[in-house]
């Protein structure tokens, strides 16, 4: 969306992409032989779908590509059922590794921010997936005193962590 466009107030009843994005990803689940119970909740622009179960590892993937892909497509497949303005973004957990990896990627940013401030340098972060590089990215515009930017290219694509006097 650009600056130019305005958004739609959504109804919160309208629960047409969260269904078929839920029935997405269950379906995927299910054919590759995974037992798995999904649930969704609707929050203003954003669906968030969780998953839970037994051995879910092989859904997440390596640095969790898989879990983008099945994200990916969940939201592809959802958006046709509803017009662009009212387009939610699909975002999918499994196991709450999501949240858990949220967490520890929020820990490395608040390290790397002390150690911008501190030394007055920019800092590099380790690569990260884009759907990473936005959370951290989101995450840090509360900190004033610090500008973050992503350089590279993926799979190595990181965030640099620069003091605001410096940049």
């Amino acid at each position: 969306m650009n600056e130019h466009e305005t958004l739609i107030e959504l109804d919160e009843n309208d629960t047409r992409q969260a269904e078929i994005a839920a029935g997405v990803v269950t379906d995927i689940l299910a054919g590759t032989g995974l037992d798995a119970n999904v649930s969704y909740s609707q929050e203003g622009r954003e669906i968030l779908i969780d998953v839970t179960g037994d051995e879910l590892g092989f859904a997440i993937g390596r640095r969790a590509q898989t879990l983008d892909a099945i994200q990916l497509l969940a939201y592809l497949v959802s958006t046709r059922a509803v017009d662009p303005g009212e387009r939610r973004r699909v975002s999918v957990d499994i196991d709450e590794y999501r949240a858990a990896r949220e967490e520890e990627l929020f820990d490395l940013a608040d390290r790397a921010a002390r150690d911008a401030i501190s030394s007055g340098q920019q800092v590099e972060m380790k690569p990260m997936t884009s759907n990473e590089r936005r959370a951290v990215h989101q995450y840090l515009l509360e900190n004033g005193d610090i500008e973050t930017h992503s350089v590279g290219e993926d799979p190595d694509r990181r965030i640099v962590v620069t003091p605001r006097e410096a940049a």
